[in-house]
């Protein structure tokens, strides 16, 4: 059985419950990469997106969960794949009770092949003890991910995280491990978001929100994300249809 993970070099080891979003960032390159969460206007104009259900068993704060979702919605828009983010009502009426406005979009029906995303604490027997996630990117189901965030927490108050936030690790650590899935494959590059483990480098571009995909990965991924969404709109038409 495949998997892959993310994690932090191992001499510096020691930081979702039912909500819709499509996000769109600017795109810039650089050094061969893609950078979200710069200024510029969006090139995208989606009238697709990327489903991701989010599953918050971890009860991570929802101003927490809700930027890390910002991030990784960033980073993928970045690459050009808009997304559209599922949680729990409970967990947008939590997000509601914050200061800041909510960019959660109101409640729709479930929908049907979205890949789903838990965050838990206590990490699986299947994962090495530096990893920050988990991923079955060829089960033949909708894949399947999962982020440990008492790691995520751990790695946040490490030097090596410099001064990324926990937000930020924990939705770049989601993006990384979309990408497994989108890449279709476990393996790991030598530098960038799909490096494995992260070093300083990588924490001080996240940090900076320079850190994406090349962009070679982001049109495997582009092409992969493209096929999933038609393939869940057909599932949720079927659904919908009477039947007799």
């Amino acid at each position: 059985m495949s998997s892959g993970c993310i994690g932090w070099p191992p001499s510096r080891r020691p930081h979702l419950r039912g909500f819709t979003i499509a996000l769109a960032a600017g795109i810039l390159p650089l050094g061969g990469q893609t950078a979200a969460g710069r200024s510029g206007q969006s090139q995208i104009e989606p009238r697709w997106t990327f489903c991701v259900q989010v599953y918050n068993s971890a009860a991570a704060a929802p101003g927490t969960l809700a930027n890390a979702v910002k991030v990784s919605g960033s980073v993928l828009a970045a690459a050009r794949i808009p997304t559209e983010w599922h949680t729990s009502a409970a967990e947008r009426a939590e997000d509601s009770k914050t200061s800041r406005p909510s960019f959660y979009a109101p409640e729709t029906p479930d929908r049907p092949g979205c890949l789903t995303l838990s965050i838990v604490r206590g990490a699986s027997p299947y994962a090495s003890t530096e990893a920050l996630g988990f991923v079955m990117p060829n089960r033949q189901s909708s894949p399947a991910i999962t982020i440990f965030y008492d790691r995520i927490e751990q790695i946040e108050m490490q030097e090596v995280s410099g001064s990324a936030s926990l937000a930020q690790i924990l939705g770049y650590a989601i993006a990384h491990e979309i990408g497994h899935v989108l890449l279709g494959s476990t393996q790991h590059s030598v530098n960038g978001i799909m490096r494995g483990p992260w070093t300083q480098i990588e924490f001080e571009r996240m940090a900076k929100g320079w850190l994406g995909f090349t962009t070679q990965q982001s049109a495997v991924m582009r092409e992969r994300a493209f096929m999933r969404a038609a393939l869940q709109s057909a599932q949720t038409k079927s659904k919908s249809q009477p039947r007799y």
